[in-house]
């Protein structure tokens, strides 16, 4: 009897010491840090991405020889695309793409795979575009460097600010497609209400007498002074302008009060 119960003794210990073990790595990987291995990696990344920045810089040495550098380009985009892969795989490339428990790591290899896959395509023209018919040989060079944005987007919080941003982008999206097509309606009626009738002083054109220029005219209103132009309307038309402008002031400022309110 007292062997039996000894066996069940270790038996639950050991269960209890693996549970244990999944505990802290749950709370090692919660809380990040160097005892996470999701950020030990991305801080190793962010190390040779301060190393291939220093490649960059070096281009603008006089006696840097740049075939070598772009070799070096080269090498860390391709080096940097087959740590991801590995890591993806091993980790699972569902998890990777979309952790739900984490989103963040998921957005940190988004933003990872899409400059690996920028600085890749700009080490293929590199190599094998040596004549440069695609593309010159600066913008080859510039997309096969992209590989320095690993150091700001190979990082946990960097991932949570950008789902933040994502996710107010899609609260307030219904609010600016509204603010864009009451410019651009307004933009549309100027161009036939006004035409070249009003001209801006500074430059000696009209601001309504195509749509490019009426619409550029109606954002200026928008973000700027729109004062000085609706006085110049009413006098070159009448004083009914100075309700037409003040009414699309009155309408845009409300839509922009929607605008914040959803951000709070």
């Amino acid at each position: 009897m007292c062997v039996a119960e000894r066996i069940r003794g270790v038996s639950e210990l050991e269960e209890l010491q693996s549970a244990s073990e999944r505990l802290e790595s749950e709370v090692k990987c919660e809380l990040g840090g160097a005892c996470s291995k999701d950020d030990d990696r991305l801080g190793v990344i962010q190390i040779a991405a301060v190393v291939n920045v220093g490649v960059v810089a070096y281009f603008g040495h006089s006696a840097a020889d740049q075939t070598i550098l772009e070799w070096l380009l080269g090498v860390f985009a391709v080096l940097f695309g087959f740590e991801m892969t590995i890591s993806t795989h091993l980790r699972g490339w569902r998890q990777s793409v979309s952790d739900e428990k984490h989103p963040e790591l998921g957005a940190t290899w988004r933003l990872g795979a899409a400059v690996i896959c920028t600085a890749l395509v700009g080490t293929v023209f590199l190599v094998f575009d040596q004549e440069r018919l695609v593309l010159s040989h600066q913008s080859a060079r510039t997309l096969s460097a992209f590989t320095v944005f690993l150091l700001i987007t190979s990082n946990r919080k960097f991932g949570e600010m950008t789902l933040a941003f994502a996710r107010a982008t899609k609260s307030v999206t219904s609010t600016v497609v509204a603010i864009f097509m009451v410019v651009l309606l307004y933009a549309v009626a100027c161009t036939e209400l006004f035409g070249d009738k009003v001209v801006d002083p500074g430059t000696g054109k009209p601001y309504f007498d195509t749509f490019s220029r009426s619409l550029a005219t109606m954002f200026r209103l928008f973000t700027g002074n729109w004062h000085d132009t609706m006085f110049q309307a009413t006098e070159a038309t009448t004083e009914a302008a100075q309700i037409w402008f003040t009414a699309f002031v009155f309408v845009v400022s409300g839509v922009c009060s929607l605008l914040l309110s959803s951000l709070y």
